[in-house]
């Protein structure tokens, strides 16, 4: 823990890894890597694998198929969007924050 002296005695500073684990922001990241590992080629690839082996033989099922993985893509992408924009923002602000009242 880190200890500074204040005006009325030792401030406690939470250290980074004194805190819970959020486990939203968790999720957020495995969320972001999945989205930026994951790409439209990698569905091409499923969707192509799948009408060679006739596990899909109608085109309307491969079209549901290939809607609901850039469904799920499309969800994944936002989860990283709101993860970013709340957590790695806020701790930017945060860190400037700090600087003024250093300052």
């Amino acid at each position: 823990m880190n200890t500074s002296a204040g005006a009325s005695g030792p401030v406690i500073e939470p250290d980074e890894y004194d805190r819970k684990p959020n486990y939203w922001v968790e999720l957020g990241k495995i969320v972001l890597l999945l989205c930026t590992t994951l790409g439209t080629s990698v569905v091409r690839e499923i969707v192509e694998r799948a009408m060679a082996t006739q596990v899909i033989t109608k085109v309307r099922q491969a079209r549901w198929l290939l809607l609901s993985v850039l469904a799920i893509i499309g969800v994944m992408a936002i989860a990283g969007i709101q993860y970013y924009t709340r957590v790695v923002m806020k701790d930017k602000r945060d860190s400037k924050e700090k600087k003024k009242k250093q300052e």
